[in-house]
């Protein structure tokens, strides 16, 4: 069975963006909607040397093919992906210009379980003061 449909649509200085892993998951493509014309590719990243493995799909406890990671967010603007790498339980930034990832934190799986979708807020604002 294959059920590796995860993907993640946003939009990004003003303009719709896909991002979706390949078939493998080795690596994953940043499409943005070019008017009427539709789908161009602007990006493709290899998940090989953010992860540092080339085996990056598995079958689940139920036989269905997963992603060992999920797409959480894009940034175009600063050229961020965001990852949830369900292995290590960590959430990664990737840097589409050098494709490079940096480990943002470690979080316990039975959380991340609960709360996947929770945990990026692409929100780049200044905070004001709490208290004076």
């Amino acid at each position: 069975m294959f059920s590796c449909c995860n993907g993640f649509i946003g939009q990004s200085s003003g303009v719709l963006r896909y991002v979706k892993q390949e078939l493998d998951g080795c690596a994953i493509r940043i499409w943005s909607l070019e008017g009427p014309d539709g789908w161009v590719v602007k990006h493709r990243l290899s998940m090989v040397d953010v992860f540092g493995r080339d085996m990056l799909l598995r079958t689940d406890s139920e036989g269905y093919w997963c992603f060992d990671y999920d797409i959480m967010a894009v940034d175009l603007e600063r050229e961020l992906v965001i990852l949830d790498d369900k292995i290590a339980d960590k959430i990664i930034s990737v840097s589409m210009r050098t494709g490079k990832g940096s480990q943002f934190q470690k979080i316990p799986r039975r959380f991340t379980e609960l709360y996947r979708s929770l945990f990026h807020v692409p929100y780049y604002g200044k905070v004001p003061a709490l208290g004076r």
